[in-house]
């Protein structure tokens, strides 16, 4: 008989897919948000695999609104010849990093892959790195406009770990 609080794969599978397009979803919005939260989505409160999905797939959304904000901000510091340009090195930067993630998630995934808890695996990985990731561009942000270079001896003095 089938466990009726399992997902059927094809909702683990749209799920997941789901959680891949909110990461790799970047609208590069204006502005930027100054703190992070720790695993938003390990509430005793939240019962059902279903409701742990949906505050990933908020806590992720919410994370790409920042995210993108991030990465605006930090391409108007690149020093290429055009804000254009800046631009257009953030979103590859970032691209690369989606890609990153869902390659990473993917394979943390994997073992789960049948089961209900591999979009939870998928989202928590997600948003973990994406939190990583979030919390570097902010450094990197602060550092540039707080001199930059012309503050520090060398870029090799500056540390950007999150």
């Amino acid at each position: 008989m089938r466990n009726p609080n399992l997902l059927p794969v094809r909702a683990v599978v749209a799920t997941v897919a789901a959680l891949a397009f909110a990461l790799s979803n970047v609208s590069f919005a204006q502005g930027s948000s100054t703190h992070s939260s720790p695993a938003p989505c390990t509430s005793a409160k939240l019962k059902t695999d279903l409701q742990i999905n949906e505050c990933l797939r908020h806590a992720l959304t919410k994370l790409n609104e920042q995210m993108s904000s991030a990465v605006a901000t930090e391409s108007k510091y690149l020093g290429a010849k055009s804000k254009a340009q800046n631009l257009r090195l953030a979103t590859a930067a970032q691209r690369s990093f989606s890609k990153y993630v869902h390659d990473e998630c993917t394979a943390q995934m994997n073992p789960y892959a049948t089961g209900s808890i591999a979009p939870i695996i998928y989202g928590e990985c997600a948003l973990s790195l994406g939190q990583q990731r979030l919390a570097l561009l902010r450094k990197e942000i602060a550092y540039f406009q707080h001199g930059g270079e012309a503050g520090a001896v060398s870029s090799m003095t500056r540390d950007l770990n999150p």
